[in-house]
């Protein structure tokens, strides 16, 4: 992984046999990146994604392991507890032209993955919501 920070931007590149949300999580640590958007592009062998079941407050993961590329890989950078959180979302497509969407958990890089950060200023957290089981952003 090599990556380069431009005023508020950092361009990341990953390269093959890499996991990408380890390579964006070392990264924002190293850079110290509270508050970000992510954009990305590239591919992949191997794929965990899923969908959260509100009702059962369960996810739902799905393991592809085949060459696809990554059509859209978008999500944020926030934080919990102090910690970086990361929540990705990918469009992968198989060979085939089959799409397979959902919350990425796991992306190992085929050829190459590059992804950008666009840096904001200040910090947004995450709680958790027994409700729903789930993190959302809070603001306060």
């Amino acid at each position: 992984m090599e990556y380069k920070r431009i005023q508020d931007k950092i361009f990341l590149r990953c390269d093959p046999g890499e996991e990408i949300l380890e390579q964006l999580n070392i990264v924002c640590e190293k850079e110290d990146v509270r508050l970000a958007l992510i954009s990305g592009l590239g591919s992949v062998t191997k794929a965990v994604i899923g969908i959260f079941d509100l009702a059962e407050k369960h996810f739902y993961a799905t393991t592809l392991e085949e060459p696809m590329e990554i059509g859209t890989l978008t999500g944020t950078v926030t934080n919990k507890n102090g910690a970086v959180y990361l929540h990705v979302h990918a469009v992968l497509g198989k060979t085939d032209g089959t799409a397979y969407t959902g919350h990425l958990k796991e992306g190992v890089v085929m050829a190459t993955a590059e992804i950008v950060l666009d840096l904001i200023e200040g910090e947004v957290g995450r709680r958790f919501v027994p409700e729903t089981g789930l993190h959302p952003m809070v603001f306060s």
